[in-house]
């Protein structure tokens, strides 16, 4: 294992954890159809895979499951536009929690990582983390939505299995990342014009001001940069490390939330920033990523 896998993590948390603020004004402020944002987002997406195609070999006999990887990918990012019109964005990241904890058993089952006394004892502590921040001030609101971020790290799993599996292959960290994303864009981008009312709200929302395309193009890019960061860290990294890494994605969410909030507040994401509501939030966060540093132990 090399120790270049973690800088690489943190960078990329900081990376996703601007595209879930980003995502989530564009939600509050723009457009709360979760398939029209992605249908304008693709429009970056696709240009930027069409150069990198051209520009590198991405020839693999994995490109079918990379491909279906993507559309799990797709599937998550519709979900998750709608869990952020009703949930705070940073009580989103506990999404990312649950999914280090199926990214773990993965790692157990496929690449021959194991499970101590200690690491189930951080899966306990990780839940009741989770159960603590849904229960306690209602800040996920309903059962429903509980469910619904469950589902969410669900939908993402097969996305940085097969990832991690392709790349643990010897398939290339930029062939595996084109791929994945091509599979992930092609139902953003082609879904939307098979139906005429999504089709005309999709053109409808072309009539937001400038800073909607910019908004867009700004989210592509930090979720490119987040995106590859994470295979270049699964790389070089064991997967249950690096996804354990990426869960002190909700305290860069909180603040970068807090700052966009001080400096624009008519055009700041979802965010209950009241001394409670904080409180609970980062007592939660600390349960959960004590629950997550005993799951990183490795025997």
């Amino acid at each position: 294992m090399q120790p270049m896998w973690l800088p690489l993590q943190l960078v990329s948390v900081f990376c996703w954890a601007t595209v879930n603020v980003l995502d989530s004004v564009l939600v509050q402020h723009y457009e709360k159809k979760p398939s029209v944002l992605q249908w304008h987002q693709s429009f970056y997406t696709s240009a930027a895979l069409v150069v990198l195609a051209l520009l590198f070999p991405i020839q693999t006999s994995w490109w079918p499951a990379l491909m279906a990887a993507g559309f799990t990918g797709y599937l998550g990012d519709r979900l998750f536009f709608h869990v952020i019109d009703r949930v705070d964005v940073s009580v989103t990241n506990i999404t990312w929690a649950m999914l280090s904890i199926f990214l773990s058993v993965g790692g157990m089952v496929f690449f021959g990582e194991r499970w101590t006394l200690w690491q189930g004892s951080g899966v306990v502590l990780v839940v009741a983390g989770i159960l603590m921040l849904s229960l306690w001030g209602k800040h996920v609101g309903s059962w429903k939505n509980f469910l619904m971020l469950v589902l969410l790290a669900v939908l993402y799993a097969p996305f940085y299995l097969t990832q991690k599996y392709a790349i643990a292959s010897g398939v290339g960290v930029l062939t595996s990342f084109i791929w994945l994303l091509f599979g992930r864009e092609v139902f953003s981008a082609i879904l939307p014009l098979f139906s005429t009312t999504l089709r005309s709200q999709a053109f409808a929302a072309f009539r937001h001001n400038a800073s909607f395309p910019l908004l867009n193009a700004a989210v592509v890019a930090f979720f490119f940069g987040g995106t590859y960061l994470t295979a270049m860290a699964y790389q070089s990294g064991p997967i249950s490390l690096v996804s354990i890494v990426s869960n002190v994605q909700p305290f860069v969410t909180l603040f970068l939330a807090w700052v966009l909030w001080m400096l624009l507040p008519r055009s700041a994401s979802r965010e209950l920033l009241t001394v409670e509501a904080v409180g609970v939030k980062i007592a939660a966060f600390l349960v959960v990523l004590g629950g997550l540093a005993l799951l990183a132990l490795h025997p």
